[in-house]
């Protein structure tokens, strides 16, 4: 019986097929049935001319026949088994080839040593590192920590990659024991396994590739969205005046409203206010020190500070704070105007009347459904970008879509009769919910912070300027050997507790 059950394994898959049903229909006409002539008859025009006869076709052999039935689906029952557990060793064998898995990368951090890290920038509520150690992992990043929420670092990770796009520099989540956290100086309280920080390829590239310091201007750009109703002052005949430029120069009364305008003379205009009373919005960087504007009164930089940077700049063959200012208003016309944009349209999420209505639905959210907040995960963030935001206009307009979309959605949830399960409940869940993530999102994009880097290559030729390119830098046009690169600071995305409680802080320089 084993010879003739492995000859008919050894025939192709139509052959098993044809063999099991001829088993089963013999076994059934022998039952009902003597086994005879007609029956061996019958079984031979079924297989056709050449097709070998079964032992249940064959006269006196309709005993045998369930037995073989049974055997022939055990055999096929049990080769299916092994090829399915075959496959599922190979994947799992593939798997362990391809690399380790997500939990042995995030690790990896923990066999580093505190001191390959050097403190570049304390304040809160985020703190930088530089490495300097030679893991090739870590080479030419940055490690970030967020002091007030620890463990938001994949959603400042997903937002700054949604919003900044090609401006974004690649970053990736790593996990942080409680005895590292704590040499690094984040205390020893936080429990193992819980700090997260963000692995950064920001970071400057290395004296090889650059001849002379390496300058970074950070400017924290603010909101740039006015609400046109209940500001009359604001849209005068004096505002367009060359008095009213002159004057807002000389106060340094930076407007943001004026860096995100579509019209070429209001960014340079907020630019020269800049150049007059940098204090709270730009920092000039040496080489990962600060070095502007230091400690000048008035918001205005101290003359320590003008004069590190003037020798820093010369080195690159540069002028002071106005030049760097001029580079990075070029950038911003260029190819910068769509990273504006981006997140121009998402502050629209923020602006106005946003905050008293987003914490209206937040307590709608927390009666009907729990105390569970959304826009705490890179996954709820991409799900509330996906539908309709990129067509959101980048102005005004879009913010007060924004507010009509608030007000819809706060009449329907006074309407909703909230039956647990239906249809119309679990829409208008999740609509707030992504509104919700819309507003944080906004509050984050508020407070986005540029980075304009400006070195001179090395004059040892293609090898430093193949580093530059790797470093996402480029060759300034007009200038022979200087090269920069703009990119978007991580953002910092809040909680909605702190979102709803904070809001949006207004324009710097705009009074009522």
């Amino acid at each position: 019986m084993l010879r003739r059950a492995a000859g008919r394994w050894l025939r192709p898959p139509r052959c098993r097929v044809l063999a099991v049903a001829h088993q089963a229909t013999s076994a059934a006409s022998a039952t009902r049935a003597p086994a005879g002539p007609a029956a061996a008859a019958i079984g031979r025009a079924a297989w056709g001319a050449g097709a070998p006869l079964r032992e249940s076709s064959r006269p006196n052999g309709g005993d045998a026949a369930p037995a073989q039935a049974a055997s022939a689906v055990t055999i096929a029952l049990a080769a299916g088994v092994s090829l399915g557990l075959g496959a599922l060793l190979l994947l799992l064998r593939r798997g362990n080839e391809a690399g380790p898995s997500g939990a042995d990368r995030l690790e990896a951090l923990e066999r580093l040593e505190a001191s390959e890290f050097v403190l570049l920038r304390g304040t809160a509520p985020t703190l930088i590192f530089a490495y300097v150690g030679k893991d090739p992992r870590w080479s030419g990043s940055t490690l970030r920590i967020r002091v007030d929420a620890p463990g938001a670092a994949a959603a400042d990770a997903a937002a700054t990659q949604r919003l900044g796009g090609r401006f974004a520099a690649p970053c990736e989540v790593v996990r942080i024991s409680a005895s590292d956290a704590s040499k690094l100086g984040m205390g020893a309280d936080c429990k193992a396994g819980s700090l997260l920080g963000l692995r950064v390829a920001d970071a400057e590239p290395p004296p090889s590739a650059r001849e002379g310091p390496a300058i970074a201007l950070e400017l924290r750009l603010g909101f740039g969205l006015l609400d046109l109703y209940g500001r009359p002052g604001l849209f005068t005949v004096q505002d367009d005046s060359l008095l009213r430029k002159t004057e807002l120069a000389r106060s340094g009364r930076y407007n943001p409203h004026d860096l995100f305008s579509a019209r070429p003379d209001r960014p340079q205009r907020a630019l020269a206010a800049l150049a007059e009373a940098p204090r709270g919005h730009l920092e000039v960087f040496a080489d990962g020190r600060c070095i502007y504007p230091g400690s000048g009164g008035g918001g205005a930089a101290s003359a320590e500070a003008e004069a590190a940077l003037t020798e820093a700049t010369q080195k690159l063959g540069l002028g002071g704070v106005s030049t760097l200012l001029e580079l990075l208003g070029a950038s911003l016309q260029g190819e910068g105007a769509a990273l504006l944009s981006a997140l121009l349209r998402a502050q629209s999420c923020a602006g106005a009347s946003l905050p008293s209505k987003a914490r209206q639905l937040w307590e709608v959210l927390q009666q009907r459904c729990g105390p569970e907040a959304p826009g705490g995960t890179p996954e709820q963030l991409s799900a509330a970008l996906e539908r309709g935001f990129w067509a959101t206009a980048a102005d005004e307009s879009g913010m007060h879509m924004r507010e009509r979309e608030a007000e819809r959605l706060l009449e329907r949830a006074r309407r909703e009769l909230w039956v647990e399960g239906s249809v119309s409940r679990r829409e208008l869940e999740a609509q707030i919910r992504r509104f919700l993530c819309l507003y944080i999102l906004g509050c984050a994009a508020s407070q986005a912070r540029l980075r304009l880097g400006v070195v001179r290559a090395s004059p040892s030729g293609g090898e430093a300027e193949a580093t530059l390119r790797r470093l996402r830098y480029a060759p300034l046009a007009g200038a022979s050997g200087v090269w920069c690169r703009l990119e978007l600071c991580e953002l910092e995305v809040p909680t909605l507790e702190r979102a709803l409680s904070e809001g949006v802080a207004p324009p710097a320089g705009i009074s009522d």
